[in-house]
């Protein structure tokens, strides 16, 4: 359903202008009929809206068809009052709004005076009939209350909670969290599934996926709101993951807390040995938080009108492991290498490079030794402190020290303006600091921040009439640095003639230098990134009869900026001139020295784009019982460009590489082969950004809500085709502007090349790489699309809703990438001379192609938290066949052992290996009903209330077959004759054996029945991808929660959180992964993974009121 038509495209900018703009992103609505007792509507009513929180007040009028609509509503629980003269006073209390969702709420009036009034309190309307999309809410009270979920590294982790969704998926080994930030939504890739907060993008301008799963605390949020399938127009993904962050209320709240782990408390790794020592890990979290309104005595009163929200996160992990380092001893860094031994305890004979002969007694004379080298042993080879089995006894054992610290910082302010005027700013600061105390190096530090800044205005224009303008922006910062400078450590080695850039002012990487048999020097090195994006959005809706029209641009500027240095200088000693990597370096006389030429010597790295989305949306209120959903987007990714335009692509008509312009080519370092001919993109007759825009991702939205029997079911059926992005890391900018030469030292005419100080040897050209690695994209490459179906059937029953599902989700020109520098396969030997172009080793090519296809039914129900219970259990059946697997956001994965398809890539096509066939996941929580309030044990005394008491339990269970595996050979024939020794064998027999009960060393497929191609015979394997699973398993987590009442308002919780309270031992995801490879006949087969999820616990404490 795409089309090229520009006309169109014309046509959708044109109704755009003259049309009001957009659906409401972070405010919700409430709609509904009003009839009397005989069914006849009323029209004229006026309705009062009254936020309970925040005490402001919207009326709404119905319309001739009995019908209101009130959407400019904040994410709160509502009271609604309609009063008509001969009728009796209806009042709803508490009916609560979510972000982004119309609640549906009938109204029949009974005949009667005014003065009396019916008031209704029972189950609240949780079946969202308005729309053709599903979705589901986690409310803050259920995400505080199963903690269990949070109990690793990041507390507030989103994650954790969308692993309990159903249709969903992940990449993680363990399911824990997602890895890699891989996600799948009922077959939905992860770059298409949306993420936000209070609407506001937090997608990474650098591969698509999300960009930080846990920037908001869970005590700073109101809920979390996932729509699953066929979200609207005004979304670009079929699925999207919605945070809705806290706002004061006319009440002060707050909250204080601590969350705490330490491994005494927990169970030994299953793979450990028995009796084995268990490894020491803690970690804590530590918080405050407070909202309410703004009130300063005698000077301001903020309530019903001004409120806000300040909320502080500590986290602490303290850490430590033994470190081992190989040095040297005393005596050898005096030269006395007479007792220096090898592995076996055989001397290692050190020889005079220049003679040939022996030293004496295997000794350097003071004299011969560099200068440089004693201070830099002492600096960076710790004396030893370790007995060793050898006489040498060159062993240093030390503790590594890591120490990580994470503040988070939210606040957020919301101001009624007046009855039709309201806004809110929210700003959110984390840092995540990890340090890392080395012995040569010092304190390493890595620092990554997670910065988030927004405005939401939402004006009632006219009473059908409503604008919401949003301007925001996300950023992820990281510098990494060593703990000492690039000044200090070439100076401490005393080498001279490296270039100035390599140790300039405020780089602190260290010299490399590799003596053989010892350790280096550890460091994390010098860079940076900053990943940003910038969000401008304007919505407006009309409400003109039975219409809702929505009409909405977003625009964004993503922004991606790096820089990295490498180290000053890299020299490698490895014996070649003494017979002994430690003689070479005592000496002075490096094997190789490496001179850097870095792309950081031009700058920071920054790439930029424009994208744009405009949509046209109008729900239809066809009758009481029926809404139909129509809507159009269009989304358009502009070509990115890096600012210098320091970046290039690759023709593969000819193999040259296309740069934008004669600057660029001007600034390409003289390392670079000069094999490669780099050309301009006028003289290549590429367009000047090197891709062309692709404009014409118009994509239709339609869908209907219909109530079957009356407001308690609803069947949803919904079409949509959704367009993917294409972010910034598709651009090449490395290649001809960084690279290196490398000098190897060697005898001439009884003289040495070179020895230190010098560096590197004078008036000598390094070698340089005769070939390039490289990787381009299609300059017509265009945006994959999903096209998305579902069928739903929905019930209330009480406070229970119940869901059958069936959802069709197929994925169209997705991105693959293609090897373009090998030859045909063929059943001639492979050489470099067949490769298309022979100055390239590698040329990594991303281009359209790839397809998949999901089908997948969902059957369950959930509860909200009423009356102190709440869960949710949903079991999916669904198959994701694919030729383009999903490696997390934009980019692409392949099975383990094979490499990206370039020849029939029908071959390839499998199962996606993290989409199980089989998934059931249930949470639940619930508060026992004992003790002062509850059922049993209202008039208990105070003593045994305490006791027994305002206990809850919570839990959380998932169960799911196997991940998807093959075999394959790592080091086997060329079969093709394309230069590729590993790949996928063929299959002569059925192969697949039960995969259930195993242990270690079982067999889990027929090894006979696959065999190794022979080479040269002009293919690849037969066996296919994927069409195997690995065993089943299920894990079990729970809560168990006491509440202590200190006052009316205020009360202590304790928590015990527990991962795998029975210690059930399940074998992880991959567990057959070490068992794939037919290259190793002995594991070849045979079950050799490793069991996870050993028993965890923590402890909470939270004080709140």
């Amino acid at each position: 359903m795409r089309t090229h038509s520009r006309g169109l495209s014309l046509s959708l900018l044109a109704v755009a202008a003259v049309l009001p703009v957009s659906a409401q992103q972070y405010y919700g609505g409430i709609t509904g009929t009003v009839t009397d007792s005989s069914g006849a509507i009323v029209p004229e009513l006026t309705l009062v809206i009254t936020n309970l929180n925040k005490g402001t007040v919207t009326r709404v009028a119905t319309n001739d068809a009995g019908v209101y609509r009130v959407l400019s509503l904040t994410p709160d629980p509502y009271r609604v009052d309609a009063e008509a003269a001969g009728f009796k006073r209806f009042v709803r209390e508490r009916v609560l709004v979510e972000m982004n969702r119309i609640v549906t709420l009938d109204i029949a009036l009974e005949v009667g005076a005014s003065t009396e009034t019916i008031t209704v309190s029972g189950a609240a309307p949780i079946l969202d009939t308005e729309t053709a999309a599903s979705t589901s809410t986690v409310s803050n009270a259920v995400v505080n209350a199963t903690g269990v979920l949070n109990l690793g590294r990041f507390r507030s982790d989103t994650g954790y909670y969308l692993m309990q969704l159903p249709g969903s998926a992940s990449g993680s080994p363990n399911q824990e969290r997602i890895s890699g930030a891989q996600l799948s939504v009922y077959g939905t890739r992860s770059s298409q599934v949306g993420w936000d907060e209070d609407g506001l993008p937090n997608k990474s301008p650098a591969n698509g996926a999300h960009m930080h799963l846990h920037s908001v605390a869970n005590e700073s949020m109101e809920s979390f709101r996932y729509t699953l399938v066929n979200a609207s127009a005004d979304s670009a993904t079929p699925g999207r993951v919605s945070i809705v962050t806290q706002s004061g209320t006319n009440t002060l709240h707050g909250s204080v807390y601590l969350n705490a782990h330490n491994s005494w408390f927990d169970a030994n790794d299953h793979n450990a040995p028995a009796r084995s020592k268990k490894p020491v890990a803690k970690h804590y979290y530590k918080g405050y938080n407070v909202s309410g309104p703004v009130f300063l005595p005698k000077l301001y009163d903020g309530r019903n009108r001004t409120f806000f929200m300040a909320s502080l996160e500590m986290y602490r992990a303290p850490a430590s492991q033994t470190s081992f380092l190989t040095v040297p001893t005393a005596a050898m860094r005096k030269g006395d290498l007479s007792d220096y031994r090898d592995a076996a305890g055989k001397l290692i004979v050190v020889n005079d490079p220049l003679t040939g002969i022996p030293f004496p007694n295997n000794t350097i004379a003071t004299a011969r030794i560099y200068p440089g080298a004693g201070p830099w042993m002492d600096k960076v080879l710790p004396l030893p402190n370790v007995p060793t089995a050898l006489a040498s006894n060159n062993a240093f054992g030390a503790w590594l020290v890591q120490n990580t610290d994470q503040n988070r910082w939210d606040f957020r302010f919301d101001q009624t303006i007046n009855s039709r005027h309201n806004m809110f700013f929210r700003a959110n600061y984390l840092t995540y600091l990890s340090r890392y105390r080395y012995y040569a190096t010092g304190e390493n530090l890595s620092k990554w921040s997670f910065n988030t800044y927004q405005v939401n205005y939402m004006a009632t224009l006219r009473p059908n009439l409503l604008n919401e303008v949003r301007f925001g922006m996300n950023q992820i910062p990281n510098v990494v640095r060593t703990g000492v400078t690039s000044k200090e450590g070439a100076t401490l080695l005393g080498v001279q003639g490296i270039p100035e850039v390599l140790y300039g002012e405020g780089r602190t990487t260290y010299p490399s230098v590799s003596i053989t048999g010892f350790s280096g020097a550890s460091q994390l090195g010098d860079n940076s990134t900053n990943n940003r994006m910038w969000n401008i959005f304007d919505n407006l809706t009309c409400i003109t009869g039975a219409h809702t029209l929505k009409v909405g641009v977003d625009f964004r500027l993503g922004e991606t900026k790096s820089i990295v240095w490498p180290t000053p200088g890299r020299y490698s000693f490895n014996g070649t001139f003494s017979g002994a990597g430690l003689g070479d370096f005592l000496l002075g006389i490096p094997y190789s020295s490496v001179r850097d030429y870095p792309r950081a010597a031009f700058g920071e790295t920054i790439l930029r784009n424009w994208s744009t989305s405009w949509y046209v949306q109008d729900d239809w209120k066809v009758s009481p019982r029926l809404t139909v959903n129509l809507g159009v987007r269009w989304d358009a990714n502009l070509p990115g460009r890096e600012v210098n335009d320091l970046y290039y692509n690759i023709d593969p008509a000819t193999g040259d590489m296309v740069v934008p312009n004669d600057t660029a080519l001007g600034k390409i370092v003289p390392t670079f082969p000069k094999t490669v001919k780099a050309v301009t993109a006028s003289q290549a007759g590429f367009p000047k950004r090197l891709r062309n825009s692709d404009l014409n991702n118009i994509t239709p939205r339609i869908g209907l809500a219909w109530r079957l029997l009356d407001a308690k079911s609803v069947l949803r059926v919904a079409y949509g085709i959704y367009t993917d992005s294409l972010s910034l890391n598709y651009i090449p900018t490395a290649g001809p502007w960084g690279g290196s030469e490398t000098f190897i030292n060697r005898i001439v005419s009884g003289a040495l090349l070179w020895r230190w100080p010098a560096a590197f040897p004078a008036g000598v050209v390094g070698q340089t790489p005769g070939t390039a690695v490289v990787s381009g994209f299609d300059q017509h490459i265009r945006n994959p699309y999903v096209q998305q179906w579902n069928a739903t059937i929905e019930r209330q029953v009480g406070e229970i809703l119940v869901r059958w599902q069936y959802v069709g989700t197929k994925g169209t020109q997705l991105y693959w990438y293609r090897e373009l520098n090998v030859p045909a396969p063929s059943t001639i030997p492979f050489t470099d001379a067949r490769r298309p172009f022979p100055q390239y080793g590698g040329m990594n090519y991303r281009t359209n192609g790839g397809n998949s296809i999901y089908h997948g039914m969902t059957l369950g129900g959930e509860r909200r938290l009423r009356h102190g219970v709440t869960f949710n259990s949903f079991w999916t059946w669904s198959r994701l066949m694919t030729d383009s697997y999903d490696g997390g956001g934009e980019s692409n994965s392949l099975p383990v052992g094979f490499w990206y398809p370039t020849f029939d890539r029908s071959r390839w096509r499998g199962n996606q290996n993290f989409n199980p066939k089989h998934r059931w996941t249930s949470l639940a929580y619930v508060e026992l009903p004992f003790g002062k309030g509850k059922r049993y044990g209202a008039n208990w005394s105070r003593a045994m209330n305490a006791l027994a008491g305002g206990w809850a339990l919570s839990g959380y269970a998932n169960m799911e077959t196997g991940w998807y595996v093959s075999p394959y050979y790592s080091a086997g024939n060329d079969t093709a004759g394309v230069n590729t020794r590993s790949g996928i064998p063929d299959r002569i027999g059925h192969g697949v054996l039960n995969n259930q009960g195993l242990h270690p060393g079982d067999f889990f497929l027929d090894r006979s029945a696959f065999v190794m191609p022979a080479a040269n015979i002009g293919r690849f394997g037969t066996s296919g991808i994927n069409f195997m699973q690995e065993p089943s398993w299920w894990r079990f987590d729970a809560s168990v929660e006491k509440t202590f009442p200190i006052h009316e308002r205020v009360g202590f919780q304790f928590r015990c959180h527990i991962i795998n309270p029975l210690n059930h031992a399940v074998w992880g995801h991959g567990s057959f992964k070490s068992g794939l490879d037919m290259s190793n006949p002995v594991t070849f087969g045979t079950m050799a993974g490793k069991y996870v999820s050993n028993r965890m616990l923590a402890f909470e404490g939270r004080l709140a009121w």
